[in-house]
C-alpha cells in the first residue's frame, strides 16, 4: 500500500475497498496503472451519474492533476485556488495555484494561472518572497461525445512559452461508458508520459476521482454543495491536497433568458396627435426617462425618435428601452417607427420596424427569427425625405457631467525570480459634454497601498479633450489631445470605415506626443482591421505598424461579449519583445443606479476595465487604447443588435411600458 501522509480517511477506505496494490515502476506507465480496468468494471455495474467538467487543482478542467477531454462551457467563467505538489519540478514541495479560466469559444478553454512555492524562498534577493511563476494555458476540444464516439482534446501549459517552472503539451481522450467517464492521454514535460483517470458520481453533490499523473496514483472527492461552488479534497502525489473554485456561465446569445413579457403589453399613447406640439410633449416625456438630446419627428404614418443614452449602464439596453417605449407610447397614427441612436450628437444606428411587430414579439406572439426578418437595423444614413412635424431638442447633453468611482489597481506579478508588486486604490473618472461632438474626459487615481512605484499622492492617469465625427456611410473620425499618462502630452487621430452592417472595418491611427520623462518626442502609426462573427459575438482585430517609442510589430486581438461582460485575449510581437500575450476585460460594477440622471451625476462606474500583459511596459503600447472609435461605439453594431433582440423583452421590466 502507498504512504498516505496527511490523506483523509475516505482515501484509505477507498483503497481498502478496491484492494489496490501499487508497486514502483520506471518512466512511463507503472504496474498499478491497470487499476483503470478494475474501476471501469466496477462503475459499469452501478447506476451512478457521470461527473461534469470542473477545474482541477491547477485550473485546467480535469480530475486532480490531469486534464480531461472536456472543456469549460462556452461563456463559462471560473476562478479558484488549488494546493498540490509539483512532482516534476520540486518534489516534496507544496505548490499553490491561483487561477482564472473562461470558455472563450465553443470548445476552447483558456486559463490564466499564477503559482508559488511557499517553502522555497531566497532571502538574498530583496523582496523576492517565494518562488513563483505565471502562465496562460489553453485546451481545444477537437471532438465531442455529442457527435463522436469519444471526446478528444489537445492542450498546452504556458501558451506563450515564457513560464520558467511549468510547461507542457498533451493530447487526451475521454469516453463515457454507462455511468463512468474514463480519461486517457499522453503528454510531455509537465505530464511526461501516459496519464489517465476515472470520475464517478454517486450523487450530483459528490464526485469520486482516481487518476494516474505519470508519477503517482491520486485519489480524491469533489464536493458540489451548489452548482457554482466546488471543493476538492484528495491524496495527490502521496500528500493531502485541496482546492476550491467558483464558476458561472455568463449570458450570451447562446444561452438567452428570452421569455415573453409576464403581462400583455399594449399600446398606451401619451399624445393624441402627430403635430409639432404633440411631438414636443412626447420628446419631453422620453427626456424625463433619462435620455438626452431627444427629438421626435413625424410624417404620415411614421414616428422618428432620436436620442442619446445617459441612463442605462450599457447602450444596447437603452436601445431596447427606447424601441419598446416608442412602440407603446407613440400616437395612434404612427404604425411605422424609426429609432435613431446618437453618440456625442452624431447618428450611429438606425432601427426601423412596424410598431405591432415589436409588441407581438414582446408578448410572445412572434418568434425572434420572424422579427429579425422584419426589422431593419443598420448604420445610420439619411432617410432621404422631410418630416411634417418636429419637436425641440429636449434634455440637452451639453454641460452635463458624470463622475464615476471605481477600484483601481496596477499589478506586476513578477517572473520566477522577481518580487510581486502592486498599487491599489480608488480611481475617479469624469466625463463632461462641452459642446456637440466635444467632450472632456479625465481619469485620476488615489493610491492606498503601493509597493509598485513611488506614487503615494493622487495623480492624473489621463486628461483629454475629444472631438468625434461621423459621416455617411459608416465613416467615423476621432481626435484626442491632452495628457495621455506616463508623462506624455500630445494628440492622436483615428479614421475608421465600416462595411456590411459593421461586420468589417479598416482604420488608421496616428499619434504624436512629448514624453517629459525622456524629454523626447514619440510617435504612433498603426493600421488596423476587424472581422466580426455575429453568431459568437466575436471580434477579430489586427494592428500593425509602429507602436509608441518606435516599437514596430503587430498585435492580434480576439474579443467576445457576454451580456454586459467583455473579454479580449491578445498576442503581440514587436521590436521590444518576442511573442507575448495579455487579456483585457470589462465587468459591471455593483451599485451603478440606472435612473434618470441629474445635470451632474456622481456614481460608481458602470464597468471595471482592466488590462494585464505578460511583457514589461513600453512594448506594443497604445495611446489611451480605450479611446478608439470602436470603443466609443460600445458594441452598437447592427449585427450585434439583431443577435440580441431578446433585449426588447427584457426592456418590458425596466419601465418602458409605464404610463408615467
Amino acid at each position: 500500500m502507498p504512504r498516505y501522509g496527511r490523506g483523509l480517511r475516505f482515501v484509505r477506505l477507498l483503497l481498502n475497498m478496491l484492494h489496490m496494490r501499487v508497486t514502483p515502476g520506471g518512466v512511463g506507465i507503472r504496474v498499478g496503472f491497470p487499476l483503470f480496468g478494475l474501476i471501469a468494471t466496477v462503475v459499469l455495474a452501478t447506476a451512478w451519474l457521470t461527473a461534469s467538467a470542473e477545474p482541477g487543482l491547477e485550473g485546467v478542467t480535469g480530475i486532480l492533476n490531469v486534464p480531461t477531454a472536456e472543456v469549460a462551457k462556452d461563456g463559462e467563467f471560473y476562478a479558484g485556488f488549488g494546493r498540490n505538489e509539483n512532482k516534476v519540478r520540486y518534489p516534496g514541495r507544496t505548490q499553490r495555484n491561483y487561477f482564472v479560466g473562461v470558455g472563450f469559444l465553443p470548445r476552447v478553454e483558456v486559463v490564466a494561472r499564477y503559482i508559488d512555492f511557499p517553502e522555497i524562498q531566497d532571502p538574498g534577493i530583496p523582496g523576492f518572497g517565494t518562488r513563483k511563476d505565471r502562465s496562460v494555458n489553453a485546451k481545444v476540444q477537437l471532438l465531442s461525445e455529442e457527435r463522436a464516439p469519444v471526446s478528444l482534446a489537445v492542450g498546452m501549459y504556458d501558451v506563450g512559452g515564457k513560464a520558467v517552472i511549468e510547461r507542457g503539451t498533451y493530447g487526451v481522450a475521454s469516453k463515457t461508458i454507462g455511468p463512468a467517464r474514463v480519461t486517457l492521454g499522453v503528454g510531455n514535460k509537465r505530464l511526461d508520459g501516459v496519464f489517465g483517470g476515472v470520475e464517478i458520481s454517486p450523487i450530483p453533490q459528490l464526485d469520486l476521482m482516481y487518476e494516474y499523473d505519470t508519477y503517482d496514483h491520486n485519489f480524491g472527492v469533489r464536493l458540489n454543495p451548489h452548482p457554482d461552488w466546488h471543493l476538492t479534497l484528495g491524496s495527490v502525489n502521496e500528500d493531502f491536497s485541496w482546492g476550491v473554485s467558483y464558476g458561472k456561465v455568463l449570458p450570451s446569445s447562446k444561452n438567452p433568458k428570452d421569455a415573453p413579457s409576464e403581462r400583455h403589453i399594449e399600446r398606451m399613447p401619451l399624445v393624441d396627435g402627430m403635430g409639432s406640439e404633440q411631438m414636443d410633449a412626447l420628446a419631453a416625456r422620453l427626456a424625463r426617462e433619462g435620455m438626452v438630446d431627444v427629438q421626435c419627428k413625424a410624417r404620415e404614418g411614421e414616428l422618428a425618435v432620436k436620442y442619446e443614452n445617459r441612463r442605462f449602464r450599457h447602450e444596447e439596453d437603452a436601445w431596447a428601452f427606447v424601441c419598446l417605449w416608442a412602440a407603446v407610447h407613440a400616437p395612434d397614427g404612427a404604425d411605422r417607427l424609426r429609432v435613431v441612436t446618437r453618440r456625442e450628437h452624431d447618428f450611429v444606428i438606425t432601427t426601423e420596424f412596424a410598431r405591432d411587430d415589436v409588441l407581438a414579439y414582446v408578448n410572445g406572439e412572434m418568434s425572434g427569427a420572424e422579427l429579425c426578418r422584419r426589422i431593419a437595423i443598420r448604420d445610420y444614413r439619411s432617410p432621404g425625405y422631410e418630416y411634417d412635424a418636429s419637436s425641440a431638442l429636449h434634455g440637452a447633453k451639453r454641460g452635463a457631467t458624470d463622475i464615476y468611482f471605481y477600484p483601481a489597481n496596477a499589478l506586476d506579478l513578477g517572473a520566477a525570480y522577481a518580487p510581486v508588486k502592486q498599487r491599489s486604490g480608488v480611481g475617479v473618472k469624469h466625463y463632461s459634454s462641452l459642446a456637440p461632438r466635444f467632450t472632456l474626459y479625465g481619469q485620476e487615481e488615489i493610491p492606498i497601498s503601493n509597493n509598485l512605484d513611488k506614487r503615494d499622492n493622487p495623480f492624473a492617469v489621463r486628461e483629454l479633450l475629444t472631438y468625434g465625427r461621423a459621416w455617411e456611410p459608416s465613416f467615423y473620425g476621432l481626435v484626442e489631445a491632452g495628457y495621455f499618462g506616463e508623462h506624455r502630452w500630445g494628440g492622436q487621430a483615428e479614421l475608421r470605415k465600416y462595411w456590411d452592417d459593421s461586420r468589417f472595418d479598416l482604420g488608421v491611427t496616428g499619434g504624436w506626443v512629448r514624453n517629459k520623462r525622456t524629454d523626447d518626442w514619440e510617435e504612433m502609426v498603426l493600421a488596423s482591421g476587424s472581422v466580426r462573427v455575429p453568431s459568437l459575438n466575436l471580434s477579430l482585430t489586427g494592428h500593425t505598424g509602429r507602436f509608441l517609442s518606435g516599437d514596430e510589430g503587430f498585435m492580434f486581438t480576439a474579443g467576445r461579449r457576454f451580456g454586459g461582460y467583455s473579454i479580449e485575449l491578445f498576442v503581440f510581437n514587436t521590436d521590444y519583445t518576442e511573442n507575448e500575450a495579455g487579456v483585457r476585460f470589462s465587468i459591471p460594477i455593483a451599485g451603478f443606479c440606472e435612473t434618470a440622471p441629474r445635470r451632474v451625476r456622481v456614481s460608481v462606474a458602470p464597468d471595471f476595465q482592466y488590462e494585464y500583459r505578460t511583457s514589461a511596459p513600453y512594448s506594443a503600447e497604445f495611446l489611451h487604447f480605450y479611446g478608439s472609435v470602436d470603443i466609443c461605439r460600445k458594441w452598437m453594431y447592427p449585427w450585434y443588435l439583431r443577435e440580441h433582440l431578446k433585449l426588447l423583452r427584457r426592456a418590458s421590466g425596466t419601465g418602458a411600458c409605464g404610463g408615467n
